[in-house]
């Protein structure tokens, strides 16, 4: 009864991502030659196996849904990856535009200090001109 429970536990909290391609391809090709020998398609397949025995059939179901899961890990999480390699570029990019606003932003008001310098410097001139 307590092997029982740990089997359950595990079957819940399985992280599809440590599956390894040999282990979902094995998967596959076992519901594959089920398929084919008994001429079913999954759905019915999946039904029959419940027929037969609700825990056979369970553990299948859980097997259908975890290879379905697979698939869509396989696809997912290279993008997931992408994801976060872009979000750090982006908030690499992100750091260096403010403090380039930040050095735009101290070299204009230096060329406005520069400015209102030279005006009166010119304004200066032009009365010592007079």
């Amino acid at each position: 009864m307590l092997n029982d429970m740990k089997l359950l536990e595990k079957l819940k909290t399985y992280d599809v991502g440590k599956c390894k391609a040999d282990q979902a391809q094995r998967g596959k090709a076992l519901i594959n030659a089920m398929k084919k020998e008994y001429k079913l398609d999954i759905e019915e397949l999946k039904k029959l196996m419940l027929e037969k025995s609700k825990a056979a059939g369970g553990l299948f179901l859980w097997a259908t849904s975890t290879d379905s899961c697979y698939d869509i890990f396989k696809d997912v999480e290279p993008k997931r990856i992408m994801v976060e390699a872009l979000r750090k570029k982006l908030n690499q990019a992100n750091a260096e535009l403010a403090e380039t606003e930040a050095n735009l932003a101290e070299l204009n008001a230096s060329l406005a200090v520069l400015n209102a310098e030279k005006k009166l410097k010119g304004d200066e001139l032009a009365s010592l001109e007079e």
